[in-house]
Parts: C-alpha cells; sequence; structure tokens
C-alpha cells in the first residue's frame, strides 16, 4: 500500500461485541466514509479467536460493503483481519 498517494484522516472503533462476533452495520460505516469526504475505505477488524482465515460472516461482510462502496462510488480498497501478530487480506488474496 506505500505506492498509494493517500492519507489516513479517520479511524474509529465499531464496537466490541460478544465472544464470538459483532455486529457490523455496513450503513454507519459508509455514513462516516461519506461524512468524511473519503474517496477509499479499508476496513479491518481482529479474530480474538487466533484463526486467521475469514468466516463465512466476514465472506458476506466484505461482499455487502463492496457492494454499498459501489454505489456510492467509493473505492474499497481492503478488509483485513488481524489476529497474534498475522493478518489475512482480502485483497492480497485476489478476494476483491
Amino acid at each position: 500500500m506505500s505506492c498509494l498517494n493517500s492519507e489516513l484522516f479517520a479511524f474509529f472503533f465499531r464496537d466490541h461485541g460478544r465472544i464470538s462476533e459483532v455486529s457490523v452495520d455496513i450503513r454507519i460505516i459508509l455514513k462516516k466514509a461519506i461524512l468524511n469526504n473519503a474517496t477509499v475505505i479499508a476496513f479491518c477488524h481482529n479474530h480474538p479467536s487466533g484463526n486467521i482465515r475469514p468466516s463465512m460472516v466476514d465472506d458476506k461482510l466484505t461482499q455487502s460493503l463492496k457492494k454499498g462502496c459501489d454505489l456510492m462510488r467509493i473505492h474499497f480498497l481492503d478488509h483485513v483481519i488481524v489476529c497474534d501478530g498475522q493478518y489475512y487480506s482480502y485483497h492480497e488474496n485476489g478476494r476483491l
């Protein structure tokens, strides 16, 4: 991502959730992007379980975010999952 001529201007915590899941409202994510005049967004969250692999829920969230961003003409750069010093990038794995 170092080749991008971009500036990180907003970072926020969405929620803490329960032990195995958290509710994500795509409308809130897109609202924050729109109110900040974002043209590009990336979504990141952790997996406290230590399992770096995306779940089916992660896959559905990624596709929903992508569709919403496409509709609003915002480039959805990546969905990154982090845990235990590792990460999984949908972009790097060709899934965006």
